[in-house]
């Protein structure tokens, strides 16, 4: 679809806001139609790993469970996993709205929705840390939000948590895992391909908001 059609449609539907995903960088195409005020540019990296061999780190841990829970007790850790996404960055997202978007995340990451499980990484009682997964057929799945409390951060809880996910996977055939970050989130990144990702692909991400 060309920019004056995608422009053309926003117009006739009345929204508020258009994400629209791209294989290209169309900024320069955008500005024609929306001013930078009303546009944001995020652009972002899809990682993907086999875990079709060998794992090489112990599958028990004790520390890892699926969660069972209330959805609630996540809502805090949801917020830090959001901290550096593109809906955060955009300064036309009240905090309400954008705790808001995360809390419904988090309801919907076991429901098939945005994803089917979650793993917490709990020291006694106390939830440090959390992902949550979505499986797509019989061979992949992709990882949703992962974060861990800010004063334990640093301290490997985050690839323990990766760590009980690829053996449950493996268990359950599947080989392929995928996970976005944002291009800016240099921390994300680091952490990915030290687990061993590859990048699959980069995609441009714009929010257009219509005045």
């Amino acid at each position: 679809m060309e920019l004056q059609e995608i422009y053309d449609s926003i117009n006739i539907q009345n929204l508020d806001l258009v994400y629209l995903y791209s294989k290209e960088n169309l900024s320069s195409g955008i500005n024609n139609f929306f001013s930078e005020q009303m546009m944001s540019y995020y652009p972002a990296i899809c990682f993907e790993i086999d875990i079709e061999g060998e794992l090489s780190f112990l599958s028990h841990n004790d520390s890892v469970h699926l969660y069972k829970g209330e959805n609630h007790e996540l809502y805090e850790l949801a917020y830090l996993a959001g901290n550096k996404s593109r809906f955060s960055s955009d300064s036309r997202f009240s905090v309400q709205e954008f705790e808001a978007l995360y809390r419904t995340w988090i309801d919907n990451s076991r429901n098939g929705i945005m994803g089917h499980e979650i793993l917490v990484y709990k020291e006694e009682e106390d939830i440090i840390g959390f992902l949550t997964v979505k499986v797509n057929g019989t061979e992949s799945a992709k990882i949703g939000l992962i974060s861990t409390k800010k004063d334990h951060q640093g301290k490997g809880i985050g690839s323990k948590l990766m760590e009980k996910l690829f053996h449950l996977l493996k268990s359950k055939n599947i080989t392929k895992v995928f996970v976005d970050t944002q291009l800016e989130n240099n921390q994300a990144i680091k952490f990915y391909k030290n687990l061993g990702f590859r990048i699959n692909k980069i995609d441009h991400l714009f929010h257009l908001w219509i005045e």
